[in-house]
């Protein structure tokens, strides 16, 4: 915490952002609202994680995606040329940089050539929230309790736009996600045996997704929010990334996300052969990663899925030691 906390990083002078529980809320906001009258179209990301899609999917949207590169970057020129088959037609185009990675002018590129196709474009921010630098999107999302230290919240934030507003209050989920929270502190950060935390993780987290509907993000959260101390949030990402890149070098591992100028990656990102597996062996050593994403049962068939890639956190509970013990880890589990 800060005692004299800065703004926080996503807001804009000029922008209005509103709070909700979950991203998954914020997209339903916009699913209800967005072209209401006509056909209703959602161009997305060929890889992403299904609560992206799932609020549009559930109200009916027609669904249409676009490749990524082999790095997972929106592939530019495939977007366009799906956009291009619409033109005449109003839609939503959905658009994202993972993992930290900051806007760059290909990305900033995309973004205006949906708009002058027709398109209005959402950029979600999860990944980057510590550092979003606005792309030039219509509206713009981001799941804060993906990568910040709180219970419930999202934000969704317009310069330009009308924002449709949460109406109904937090339901107790915050409370719940919270004592899950403060048990698994209480414990050690799950490291002095007592699983207890798990139990409440599941209970609160299978309430919270469940629904969509759109409620205001919970008291303690959103008082959370306003102190956290994000430029050490921050330097603690870049530091236990460029640790972490530093231990993996002489092993080879390909990294899809080195940290590079200014950007804050939200996890690193490795590239082994059946990450899954992997992952499995990395949670026997006590180190556990994420895999973005579980293949999607929304979209499309059609492409191959990526299974290469596994996410190792980086985030404000770790440190240098840590690195090297989640780097010893990985090599143990690639052996």
């Amino acid at each position: 915490m800060s005692d004299s906390p800065a703004a926080e990083p996503w807001t804009r002078d000029g922008s209005r952002t509103i709070y909700t529980q979950t991203g998954r809320q914020a997209l339903a906001l916009l699913a209800d609202r967005l072209l209401p009258d006509g056909p209703r179209t959602l161009l997305a990301p060929a890889y992403l994680c299904d609560s992206m899609i799932q609020p549009f999917v559930d109200r009916g949207w027609r669904l249409l995606a676009y490749p990524m590169t082999p790095d997972l970057h929106p592939d530019g020129e495939e977007a366009m040329s799906v956009a291009a088959s619409l033109i005449g037609e109003p839609f939503v185009a959905l658009v994202a940089e993972y993992f930290g990675r900051s806007p760059d002018a290909g990305f900033r590129a995309l973004i205006a050539g949906l708009q002058a196709t027709g398109g209005t474009v959402i950029d979600d921010e999860t990944h980057r929230v510590l550092d979003p630098r606005d792309a030039g999107a219509d509206l713009t999302i981001a799941s804060l309790r993906k990568v910040l230290p709180v219970a419930t919240g999202a934000y969704l934030r317009s310069s330009a736009r009308p924002l449709p507003e949460p109406r109904l209050p937090d339901e107790g989920e915050d409370a719940e996600r919270w004592d899950a929270m403060d048990e698994k502190s209480r414990n050690g950060n799950g490291t002095s045996g007592s699983d207890r935390y798990k139990s409440l993780f599941a209970a609160a987290d299978e309430r919270l997704e469940r629904a969509d509907t759109p409620r205001l993000i919970g008291e303690r959260s959103r008082r959370t929010l306003s102190v956290l101390d994000y430029t050490a949030l921050a330097e603690r990402r870049r530091s236990n990334a460029a640790a972490l890149t530093s231990e993996l070098a002489p092993l080879g591992v390909p990294v899809l996300n080195p940290p590079v100028d200014e950007s804050i990656p939200s996890h690193l990102v490795v590239r082994v052969p059946r990450a899954a597996a992997v992952q499995r062996r990395m949670a026997a050593r006590g180190v556990f990663c994420p895999i973005h994403w579980p293949e999607s049962t929304l979209l499309p068939r059609g492409r191959p899925w990526p299974s290469e890639f596994l996410s190792i956190p980086v985030d404000h509970r770790y440190d240098a030691d840590d690195m090297r013990r989640a780097a010893r880890a990985l090599q143990e589990s690639l052996a």
